[in-house]
């Protein structure tokens, strides 16, 4: 429960955790919502998502340019493609003929399989895939590495400080701000390290690689 979160005085909101009862788990909460952000129009087609029809929302009437929809006989023993623009203004809007279902999904992937998904193409997608993947590595390793040297930096000023306070007759007060701003700093930079350090791992180079010699 958060209370106030729109302050005039602009002070924190109250935030209570566990305030009301879980209806579901955290796990099936984010696995449904990663379910929702798929299917959002703006990565899939509605009609793709809604149809258990493998061309919905992909193919078009040559004809009128109108899209071509799955649609089921009355008996649902048969299913068919039918224009948008038949579904909408009925008989006479295009000649373009119901096609059978079955036979024509058939027709495009014998197509998709013959002329697209050869060898040759094959061969040429996974060496796309591994340079665009060395290329995400390269930029993840870069930026773990630049989390990693101001880390390294925060430690050593750190230790002179630390130091300072043990050898010199200094206040430890007048060292307060400034180990505490590193501090700061260092609990900022830990958690990016550990991400980035995922991100290497997905992008397909092991920890040993990404780290920094």
């Amino acid at each position: 429960m958060v209370w106030g979160t729109k302050a005039k005085d602009k002070a924190e909101p109250v935030r209570v955790e566990k305030a009301f009862p879980a209806i579901v788990s955290k796990t099936q909460f984010r696995k449904v919502n990663r379910q929702m952000r798929s299917r959002a129009p703006g990565k899939a087609h509605p009609r793709r998502v809604g149809s258990s029809h493998l061309l919905s929302g992909l193919v078009k009437c040559h004809r009128c340019n109108r899209g071509l929809s799955g649609q089921d006989s009355k008996s649902g023993q048969f299913s068919y493609y039918v224009c948008q623009s038949l579904m909408k203004r009925g008989s006479g809007a295009c000649d373009t003929p119901r096609l059978n279902a079955r036979n024509f999904e058939e027709m495009v992937v014998e197509k998709i399989r013959s002329n697209i998904l050869t060898d040759g193409n094959i061969r040429e997608l996974v060496k796309l895939v591994d340079e665009e993947m060395d290329g995400v590595a390269k930029e993840q390793r870069v930026k773990l590495e630049t989390v990693e040297a101001e880390l390294a930096d925060v430690r050593r000023r750190l230790e002179r400080l630390y130091n300072l306070v043990e050898t010199t007759d200094m206040d430890i007060d007048d060292f307060k701000p400034r180990i505490r701003d590193h501090r700061e700093r260092q609990e900022q930079l830990t958690p990016r390290r550990r991400k980035r350090g995922r991100s290497c791992r997905s992008a397909g180079w092991r920890w040993t690689t990404c780290r920094p010699s």
